[in-house]
């Protein structure tokens, strides 16, 4: 997958979590404490980066902040 791909795939699954892409924007670009205040933008370099991002994503939409 290239690093275009997995932006793609990282955007779709923020917008889905907080509603909508500009929402999804500002997430994706802003540092997260949950991911080592590191942007989850800054992650998408490999495929491991992105299943860093999704699983947080997925832990937003149920509620699962620990």
């Amino acid at each position: 997958m290239t690093r275009r791909q997995r932006i793609r795939a990282a955007r779709e699954q923020a917008r889905e979590v907080f509603g909508t892409a500009e929402a999804a924007k500002v997430w994706l670009e802003s540092e997260c404490p949950a991911l080592g205040f590191v942007r989850p933008i800054d992650l998408l370099l490999d495929d491991e980066g992105l299943k860093s991002v999704i699983a947080i994503l997925v832990r937003i939409e149920h509620g699962v902040f620990s």
